[in-house]
């Protein structure tokens, strides 16, 4: 799994433009890699868990951590 998330990652940072994607990869599969298992925890156990307002929120905290 992380291997693919480091290729997706790698190629959405290519996509936006970015120089260093091979290094800049890594760390954003990672951070990726643990919002998707916190939206998990949070669907699981929160009954009141606003799915879409987290899924921006993670977006969010990408898009500006791959600046």
């Amino acid at each position: 799994m992380r291997v693919r998330a480091v290729a997706a990652v790698e190629r959405w940072l290519a996509a936006r433009g970015a120089s260093e994607t091979a290094e800049q990869a890594a760390s954003l599969a990672t951070l990726a890699i643990g919002q998707a298992m916190g939206l998990l925890v949070q669907d699981t156990l929160a009954p009141d868990f606003d799915r879409d307002a987290y899924i921006e929120s993670a977006s969010t905290m990408l898009d500006g951590a791959a600046r």
